[in-house]
């Protein structure tokens, strides 16, 4: 009752209603087992937060409170789109639950964000949500019950569904949707299961010293940016110029995001500056991106005023246009608005007279002394309405100075701010819309509407009108971004597609590419020798991380198998996973043995093994390949484990093949990451070999190629093993294998090598690919078994059925989590993403990439190893290289006819004269040398900002000067060489109506 009564007094204004119920299961913080719950409501970022009660003692705490979040905390959320009463939400709901200490600091159990986009007004719900971390270091547990019910205000309704729709749309359109093979039928992945967070316009977009003006989306698969500052050109594009960087990022792919104030990235535009904030997004794919946000100019208002304000413009229905000009030309002023207007209405076919603007004669009309009536030979009426705007509601609002407006028979008011006889002051043509007109923000025009056109139409302009920047916006969405990245793992994308999917038949998963039992078939098992045993079973008995199913010699007991995985580190006993159907000759694969100091042997293991030598050929003999190197084995000895005492073991030898593990590896791909994001090509190869990553790639070939020769050319069979046996063993048995077997060197056959040899068999791709509680377990181990099979490609093109694109496209998912293949640790943890998660292979069999050059043959490939025969996969790590860039912008004007068409509809619809009318300057500290000659600055190299582009050059790269009228630059000012050749040229004429993106044509 009193949740209602509050709902009532809110006179229509937005309200949401949180009813903290009770919390399951969460972690004991207490000496006596017990914690002392409470929580903390909030909408972030804000400083008006909400308590509740404190629940002693407890672990399944209840409180039943309501908390009632008012109009004044998320008004600063609320964007009013202009088109009757529809708004978008932005901001998140933070529900933080803690335990309370009368002596110490209170303790962290969780917390609860639940995007406000995802409420649905006047509609309560209740559910349980799961409690996340805050920090890396936070080991929560348990589940928080929530209910829910947001009230909008009156006469305000949500525009999310047609914002989903239209992004959807244009992302087909880019290309940005999947096809992912669901038995005979092609689906569009994510398609219509993608929902807009947070959305802004008109952010400073920087890759690579290129940049863009663009517009972004926060959804829950990925961050879209789609550029609105360039279009499809055949002209090269100049180093650190502008380019088209649309582009997505999976959620999961990023690593880490930062923060920053940009005092010297600022909006030029009209002789003032705006307030600056930047994020930095590192992604795992070697892809940093700037996002620098404008910060509007209303950001400094209260939420009331704003509000207010907003509600005001809405019901007019207000577009406004900046525009400045000098006192000789304000006469003009009024004469370029009404020719604006008719030229937009001619193009769209609309107005009296063929798209012409008729006269409108009205008793209130009064000729303004002194003023020409630049409009009436147009068919437009001019008078004076001084002090005042429009009357909204019977009141009038306040304004300074002048105002005239110009009203045409149909169509927009223009009014026009003749406040000030300075002429360094702007002048704002404001456009006022009837309500059956709706706005394309791209274009600053509207469309009258019909009711056959106003659902479509709305879709696809309200998608491309994504609020500006304030303060509060981007700091929830800094705060989101930080979650996602804490907490993604455990909540991943993947599952989301398969539960909201909505269709009129059976998703098949994908998951049927591989079975083990008809892959050791093909293989060619010989009978009597090998058997299939089940006693690892559902249950995994035997060993957690390894297949349900698992080959050993026949004749070997489950009893006997348990005393084998008891001698083995994480119970990796040795199992068979290849054989050589015309040799028989054998490789197992498993982890080390526990020798220790006093040097213990197990029967059992010797037993195994013997049974194993007996299997093969006559004469068997086998070598251990232990992918470690002497000094690292015998260090393990000290903790219990070591390698095998091959005494043991007769006609067995032991190979040490001293390849680095996880962390010297993780340190690798750390500086080569920073190598090349570095812009310095100064020592490029010097700095490249320090990382010592190719360097390691070498190893792991030599040990894969030696495994390869010793069981191909000289009969013999093998066991791999490392530490734990499922990082480096992995790497080696698939790169041998893809050696001598040709089936793997087929776009199936490597699908099974992967199932078999990484997923089945138990890497930890979870921790592996950056688990955040595990910081110290993430190596990128499969991404350089990739670079492996890359070199091969290189050396021998004509020997895979697939090209480098199949190569890429794998990597490219590693890190998105849109699909279960690469989610879990081991097949024990993935059984439960069969039947909620897509394959990666759905995707990749609704592509083609089959290699035209392959030949297929069934002899061995041996690799070249050394060094200069090894090179730098740069279509992977320098995708996002300036160079690469560069490429890119010359590319666009080699493009196919339908990709060009498709690609120019798109700049022109996110067109807008925002992108021509702003500059963001680089700091001063984001570069040490000239974007134009790479000379380095110094006392007497100075640095100096191109007034056009907003780049830093030295003094002999910019001592050229030209006027910018379109930035309010009507004097000459500093530019750089390139943008000299822009501006000053005769072939370029920049008058006021191209600046500002009106044409004169359709």
């Amino acid at each position: 009752g009193g949740a209602r009564t509050a709902m009532a007094n809110t006179e229509g204004r937005e309200q949401l209603l949180v009813n903290v119920i009770r919390a399951s299961e969460v972690a004991a913080c207490d000496p006596n087992g017990k914690s002392d719950p409470y929580c903390i409501v909030c909408v972030v970022p804000g400083d008006q937060s909400r308590r509740t009660e404190i629940k002693p003692a407890t672990l399944n705490p209840e409180w039943n409170e309501t908390i009632v979040l008012p109009s004044k905390t998320l008004a600063p959320f609320v964007t009013l789109c202009g088109v009757g009463g529809e708004v978008q939400l932005s901001g998140c709901l933070v529900v933080d639950m803690w335990d309370h200490d009368t002596v110490n600091q209170d303790d962290f159990l969780g917390r609860v964000l639940i995007p406000l986009r995802g409420l649905v007004p006047c509609s309560r719900s209740e559910k349980w949500y799961p409690l996340t971390r805050h920090s890396a270091k936070d080991n929560v547990t348990g589940s928080l019950l929530l209910g829910l019910e947001l009230t909008l205000g009156r006469g305000k309704t949500l525009v999310h569904d047609k914002m989903d729709s239209a992004l959807c749309s244009v992302s087909t359109a880019r290309g940005y949707q999947l096809p992912v093979c669901s038995g005979k039928d092609i689906l569009d992945f994510p398609g219509q299961t993608e929902r807009i967070e947070m959305g802004f316009s008109h952010v400073f977009v920087e890759v690579s010293s290129y940049h863009c003006i663009a517009h972004i989306y926060l959804t829950n698969y990925r961050l879209i940016i789609l550029s609105t500052s360039t279009k499809p050109s055949a002209r090269s594009s100049g180093h650190g110029s502008a380019l088209d960087l649309s582009m997505w990022i999976a959620l999961n792919n990023i690593m880490s995001v930062e923060t920053a104030s940009e005092p010297k990235a600022i909006r030029r535009q009209h002789k003032s500056t705006a307030q600056a904030t930047s994020i930095t997004i590192n992604c795992y794919d070697f892809r940093t991106v700037k996002l620098v946000f404008i910060l509007s100019e209303t950001d400094a208002e209260s939420p009331s005023t704003a509000s207010s304000t907003s509600d005001q413009d809405r019901n007019l229905g207000q577009r406004i246009f900046r525009l400045s000009s000098p006192s000789s030309g304000r006469k003009n002023l009024l004469k370029y608005a009404s020719e604006k207007v008719q030229t937009t209405l001619h193009g769209l076919g609309v107005g009296g007279n063929g798209g012409s603007v008729p006269q409108r004669t009205s008793s209130d009309s009064v000729a303004r002394p002194g003023k020409e009536q630049s409009g009436a030979n147009l068919g437009l009426t001019s008078w004076d309405r001084r002090h005042t705007a429009p009357a909204m509601n019977g009141e009038a609002r306040p304004r300074s100075g002048a105002v005239s407006r110009v009203i045409p028979e149909e169509g927009p008011i223009i009014e026009v701010d003749e406040s000030s006889d300075n002429s360094d002051l702007e002048d704002y043509i404001e456009l006022h819309f009837p309500d059956n007109y709706l706005i394309d923000s791209a274009n600053d025009r509207r469309f009258p509407l019909n009711e056959d056109e106003s659902s479509e139409c709305g879709e696809a302009s309200v998608v491309l009108s994504p609020p500006v920047a304030t303060s509060s916006l981007v700091q929830s969405f800094y705060f989101r971004l930080e979650h996602i990245i804490l907490n993604i793992p455990d909540y991943p994308p993947a599952q989301i597609f398969t539960k909201e999917f909505k269709g009129d038949f059976e998703l098949f998963m994908g998951w049927d590419t591989y079975n083990f039992p008809k892959e050791m078939d093909r293989q060619g098992v010989p009978e009597g020798k090998w058997q299939l045993t089940v006693a690892n079973g559902p249950e995994y008995k035997l060993c957690s991380t390894y297949p349900q199913l698992l080959y050993v010699p026949r004749g070997t007991e489950n009893e006997q198998l348990m005393e084998v995985a008891k001698f083995r580190s994480k119970n990796r006993l040795p199992c068979l996973v290849w054989v050589d159907s015309k040799t028989h000759n054998f490789m197992m694969r498993c982890a080390q043995p526990f020798i220790g100091t006093a040097g213990k042997h197990s029967s059992a293991d010797e037993h195994l093994i013997q049974s194993a030598l007996n299997s093969g050929p006559v004469d068997s003999h086998m070598t251990i390949f232990d992918a470690r190197s002497f000094t690292a084995a015998t260090g393990n000895r000290i903790m219990g484990k070591g390698t095998e005492d091959v005494s043991h073991y007769p006609n067995t030898k032991l190979i040490h093949l001293d390849i680095p593990n996880i962390h010297a590896v993780r340190e690798s791909y750390d500086s080569l990451r920073t190598v090349c994001l570095s812009t310095i090509s100064a020592k490029w190869y010097s700095a490249l070999e320090s990382t010592q990553w190719i360097n390691y790639l070498s190893l792991i070939l030599k040990g894969g190629a030696m495994i390869a020769r010793y069981m191909k050319q000289r009969g013999g069979s093998a066991l791999v093993h490392c530490s734990d046996g499922w990082d480096r063993t992995a790497q080696l048995t698939s790169l041998s294998q893809l050696m001598m077997d040709p089936y793997y060197r087929t776009v199936e056959g490597f699908k099974v090598l992967v199932d078999k040899e990484w997923l089945s068999f138990g890497h930890k791709f979870q921790h592996r690919l950056g688990y955040p509680s595990h910081p110290q377990e993430r190596s990128p181990i499969f991404l350089q078994f990739l670079d492996c099979v890359q070199q091969l490609l290189w050396q021998f093109p004509r020997a895979f059925e697939f090209g480098q694109d199949y190569l890429l496209c794998i990597a490219d998912h590693l890190n998105t989590a849109w699909f279960g293949t690469f989610l879990c640790n081991c097949d024990k943890e993935r059984q439960q993403l069969y039947a909620t998660t897509l394959s990666l292979w759905a995707y990749i069999s609704a592509q083609n990439f089959s290699n035209p050059h392959y030949s297929p043959t069934s002899e061995p490939i041996f690799p070249t190893i050394n060094l200069r025969r090894l090179r730098l996969w740069e279509e992977y790590f320098l995708r996002y290289d300036g160079t690469a860039l560069a490429q890119r912008g010359r590319m666009q004007g080699h493009t196919t006819e339908s990709e060009l068409e498709i690609t120019a509809h798109l700049a022109e619809s996110l067109q807008d004269s925002w992108a021509t009318t702003t500059v963001v300057w680089m700091s001063d500290n984001r570069t040490n040398e000239c974007c134009a000659c790479q000379q380095k600055f110094s006392y007497f190299r100075r640095r100096h900002h191109c007034r056009a582009c907003g780049r830093i050059f030295c003094h002999e790269c910019s001592k050229n000067k030209v006027a910018l009228d379109h930035l309010g630059y009507f004097s000459p000012e500093r530019v750089c060489d390139e943008c000299h050749g822009k501006f000053s040229g005769p072939q370029k004429s920049y008058d006021m109506e191209t600046l500002t993106g009106s044409h004169s044509n359709s």
